[in-house]
């Protein structure tokens, strides 16, 4: 589904950096790339053909997903869950496609979700980082005694 929020131009350049457009998995950069081909209107039928292809195979996984969907209560950043680096990849992934007017099926739910952990997984670590100078100041003040 296309979205009418495509970035511009330096948006585009400035994600493919950030998200390491260069180290995507071959059918993946094929993909984006032709999602280039397509925004600047050179999409040929081949190209259009391996977009509705690549398309086809991530609505046949979305469908197996719904067939089997998380029972367990709760979200994942909830569950203390960490992000995966198959994760991470389809993170990098989701941005590069919304950033071309893409909005894939659960793109912005997988974003959140990834987000939503990262996020907890900082702030666990923040506390942590607290407690651990705390005892250490604990621990400093009772030797000096």
């Amino acid at each position: 589904m296309m979205n009418p929020k495509r970035g511009t131009n330096e948006e585009v350049a400035a994600a493919d950096k950030k998200f390491s457009k260069d180290t995507l998995r071959p059918a993946d950069r094929n993909y984006i790339d032709n999602l280039d081909k397509l925004n600047s209107d050179k999409c040929g039928p081949e190209c259009k053909k391996s977009l509705d292809s690549y398309e086809s195979n991530l609505s046949k996984q979305k469908k197996e997903q719904d067939k089997n969907p998380d029972t367990r209560p709760g979200d994942r950043a909830g569950r203390g869950e960490t992000n995966s680096a198959e994760d991470t990849y389809q993170h990098r992934l989701n941005h590069l496609r919304l950033v071309r007017g893409l909005s894939g099926v659960g793109a912005a739910d997988q974003l959140a979700s990834w987000h939503s952990v990262e996020s907890a997984r900082k702030k666990d670590a923040e506390a942590q980082a607290l407690k651990d100078a705390q005892n250490r100041k604990n621990g400093q003040g009772k030797k000096a005694r």
